[in-house]
């Protein structure tokens, strides 16, 4: 049983694991095949039968592996309904025989003696459901799992994941699940107690900027999982939750998508019929190697999926990513489509620089034809900024100011920084947003008041940031720091612009997206223009996800410059040929720098243009 991995020195094969591999009778010689394959010394095999209405009996043996001989046999029977005492007591049965022939030491049983049948039987139910993503199945389980069993972890955990993949991890239902399993958690073997931790803390960090110990648990969490890796190292969930952590939050920790698909890729490799596992890897495969990588992931995911009429996008991502794909009539096929499916297909194909640009598309769709409602929001004002966000980000910032209201804060500056507007219509926004205390658009205002020297906006939202308006106070000392920063640099003093940059104090920042990510990108720009590359290319790391603003395409040619100083040139190659396609029939105000690119990429490559 998996109770027993954590007793001294045992380790047990992945559930996962043992249950795909197993061939054959509930026999020695399948148990002894299975043992090896898995490299394990000891086996267990048995059944549970029915011993009358109410009552059942428990038949297990002890197998030696290298001798394919029983070592021991063990009987229990017990009520239907306390399935979990005789599991107990096989364990202890066990721990005490193995402890006659192997010192383990003194233990501390882990079990689910307090847990009902009808909780454990809902739990694997859902778990079944789980594996094939069939989420809203597994949620129905669960929750029959928890009604049952009010505080059983387990199913507590997998709640919180099954909310988080069918809405999001921001899901406050979904955060609340995995709290309350993390301070349910007691009594169970290691393996599972660390993935307890491991979502808890995964549920904190979707708080981002809400959360002042932002950085402390995030770095908390990668322990927490490394530790996982290097124990468990043969365990899929195990390499799927890193594979997770890393996609979703190791940017700020310099961890990148390869790391992340290299997981991921663990985690299908140790057990390829585990369908959440292929998720994320599609859109890092779309990225990085192109649409056929990407098309063998989401083809492996369908074929994990059992067959379940639809998917959480994945299906969509596939169709759109067909060679005859620009023969769609993409409106007709949309309506065909439930809206969560689109918008998990959007997120999907985001980064994607096709020259139909089919996320911008998905997008108009959701926020035209569903009458201003995404599943993100279900206002039009805030429908409106993000699909302004979207094609500011594909360069498209004439049509991201006429569709945006004319408080929005990102794409106004953008489009000063870019000539697209007059400086000075936005640095008169952002006056007035320093004057109402509204410092979240204002921040956004500190590139603009560098790049025009405006000294006296600077220094107004310093005073500004003493105000009750910043969420927690490690927040608004980052902030401070970074008003510092952006002072050196409008008076013109680039050498303590260096320095404050330099030293920004990001464990502060929290999970905050953009604001880390200018600052970034203004970093890595300063140094270069020092000559100090390596130090540029590290201070930019990996690619934000998720951040769908010019700056995330302009930290690319940035890195790329940085690189190629650095005789690194496929990796200064793959940012500039990002750039060149994600800004292909951009505005004019973009046309620059994606010839640029264009004309580096044919520099590297000797290629013609």
């Amino acid at each position: 049983p998996s109770t027993l991995g954590g007793a001294g020195p045992l380790r047990t094969v992945s559930p996962a694991i043992a249950i795909r591999r197993w061939r054959g009778r509930v026999d020695v010689g399948p148990t002894t095949a299975l043992g090896r394959e898995t490299g394990a010394a000891l086996a267990v095999f048995g059944r549970v039968l029915d011993a009358g209405p109410d009552s059942v009996r428990l038949t297990a043996a002890l197998v030696d592996v290298p001798r394919r001989s029983v070592v021991a046999e063990f009987e229990f029977r017990g009520a239907a309904d306390r399935i979990g005492s005789l599991a107990d007591s096989l364990t202890v049965a066990l721990l005490d025989q193995i402890g006659r022939a192997r010192p383990i030491g003194a233990v501390r049983h882990a079990g689910l003696t307090a847990v009902p049948l009808p909780a454990l039987k809902a739990f694997l139910q859902g778990e079944q459901h789980f594996r094939h993503a069939h989420w809203d199945s597994a949620i129905a389980d669960y929750e029959r799992s928890v009604a049952a069993a009010p505080e059983f972890a387990l199913a507590l955990r997998r709640l919180s994941l099954t909310l988080g993949w069918q809405r999001s991890g921001e899901d406050s239902l979904g955060q609340a699940y995995a709290f309350r399993a993390g301070a349910a958690n007691h009594g169970f073997a290691p393996r599972e107690s660390l993935l307890v931790v491991a979502e808890s803390l995964n549920a904190a960090l979707w708080e981002f900027t809400r959360e002042p110990q932002w950085w402390p648990l995030s770095r908390r969490l990668f322990e927490t999982l490394d530790a996982a890796a290097r124990r468990y190292a043969d365990d899929p969930e195990v390499w799927y939750e890193l594979g997770e952590a890393r996609f979703h939050f190791g940017y700020w920790h310099g961890i990148g998508p390869a790391d992340a698909l290299r997981a991921f890729d663990r985690a299908i490799e140790l057990d390829s019929a585990f369908a959440p596992a292929y998720i994320h890897p599609v859109e890092l495969a779309l990225i990085h190697e192109g649409p056929r990588a990407a098309l063998r992931y989401a083809a492996a995911y369908t074929a994990a999926r059992s067959g379940a009429a639809k998917g959480a996008g994945i299906p969509l991502v596939a169709r759109l990513l067909r060679p005859d794909a620009a023969r769609l009539d993409l409106d007709r096929l949309l309506d065909t489509i439930p809206t969560d499916a689109i918008h998990n297909a959007w997120l999907t194909l985001i980064a994607w620089p096709d020259s139909a640009e089919t996320a911008v598309r998905l997008l108009r769709y959701l926020v035209a034809a569903r009458r201003g409602q995404t599943p993100i929001a279900d206002d039009s004002v805030t429908n409106n900024r993000l699909l302004a966000s979207m094609l500011s980000f594909r360069g498209h910032l004439h049509e991201a100011l006429a569709t945006a209201d004319p408080g929005y804060a990102p794409v106004l500056v953008d489009a000063a920084l870019l000539g697209v507007v007059t400086p000075d219509s936005a640095l008169r926004a952002s006056r007035r947003w320093l004057a109402a205390g509204q410092l979240v658009p204002a921040g956004a205002a500190l590139p603009l008041w560098e790049a025009t020297a405006d000294t006296t906006a600077v220094q107004a939202y310093t005073r500004a940031l003493t105000a009750d308006a910043v969420p927690h106070e490690s927040l608004r000392r980052y902030l401070v720091a970074r008003a510092a920063a952006s002072l050196a640099l409008a008076q013109g003093d680039t050498a303590d612009a260096v320095r404050r940059f330099a030293a920004l104090p990001e464990s502060l920042c929290g999970g905050c997206q953009s604001v880390l990510a200018q600052a970034r990108l203004t970093t890595a720009q300063l140094l270069s223009s020092r000559g100090r590359h390596q130090e540029a290319v590290l201070r930019l790391g990996p690619e934000l996800p998720g951040l769908v603003r010019p700056m995330a395409v302009f930290t690319a040619p940035a890195r790329a410059q940085a690189n190629e100083r650095l005789g690194r040139t496929q990796e200064a190659l793959s940012d500039y040929r990002f750039v060149a396609e994600m800004w292909r029939t951009a505005d004019s105000a973009f046309v620059a720098y994606r010839d640029e690119a264009r004309t580096a990429v044919a520099r590297l490559t000797g290629e013609v243009r």
